[in-house]
């Protein structure tokens, strides 16, 4: 794990402001975090919660306590910790990778992406904690669901609108919101240059310009910032209320 660790930190330290390394780094370094705090957070959940289910489906059975104060009980005391670990994640990568700072809003728009991010992922694992109580079924099962919604994100290869099913299925993935504002916030207003081989005298010329023109080549969509985070914060709901539905079914059958 740690050759691991290590190897990310060497592939994108310093990224530099060169277009061609840009384009690659840069957007590479944003479905990193998201993909990160998406397996993250799904991990933690369903490494652990077998565990605690089946203690309180037990529990439940002898009606000391409802379902509804469990689950509420168990959602508030783990924020912390889950509002924690972004954070952390945060500030040993956000400098040492030389993201976009030309604002002093990128730290806090980097980390609200990766909270709301880690949260979501959470509300998954919940989901499939509360119908599977085999921690080797839920492992499994952990590809299953966070891969789809890792290709939908828009990093790997565009959706052509009207010609694939996918292109309806990626608005029910949080990654593909989360994803559009990290980039935005990461190449908006960031200066970056290209160096161009003058044929004429056999010199270098060097161009700058704006991150907005690599937004381009990722065929993002423009919604306003304030429509993704409502779509993410919609999703983070509803993986919560099917979390707490689905465990609310199967805690009535014991």
């Amino acid at each position: 794990r740690r050759q691991r660790q290590m190897c990310t930190r060497d592939r994108y330290y310093d990224q530099g402001y060169n277009y061609s390394k840009a384009i690659q780094g840069r957007s590479g370094v944003q479905f990193f975090m998201l993909t990160f705090c998406l397996l993250e957070a799904i991990q933690n959940v369903i490494l652990v919660f077998p565990e605690e289910r089946a203690v309180f489906l037990r529990e439940q059975a002898s009606s000391l306590y409802e379902i509804s104060a469990y689950f509420l009980g168990k959602v508030i005391a783990e924020l912390p910790l889950n509002l924690l670990v972004p954070l952390i994640t945060l500030l040993m990568t956000f400098w040492l990778w030389n993201m976009n700072d030309v604002h002093s809003y990128n730290f806090w728009i980097n980390l609200l992406n990766m909270e709301l991010m880690y949260l979501t992922g959470t509300g998954f694992g919940l989901i499939l904690g509360s119908v599977v109580a085999n921690r080797t079924v839920l492992i499994a099962l952990l590809a299953v669901v966070a891969l789809p919604l890792l290709l939908l994100a828009g990093f790997f290869v565009g959706i052509d609108k009207g010609k694939h099913i996918m292109w309806v299925l990626q608005y029910i993935s949080p990654c593909k919101y989360i994803f559009t504002t990290s980039m935005r916030n990461e190449f908006e207003d960031l200066p970056l240059y290209r160096v161009m081989f003058n044929p004429t005298d056999g010199t270098d010329i060097i161009l700058t310009f704006k991150g907005n023109l690599v937004l381009d080549t990722f065929d993002l969509d423009p919604f306003p910032w304030w429509e993704n985070y409502l779509a993410v914060v919609c999703i983070l709901v509803a993986t919560h209320v099917a979390a707490f539905a689905l465990l609310y079914v199967f805690g009535k059958r014991v």
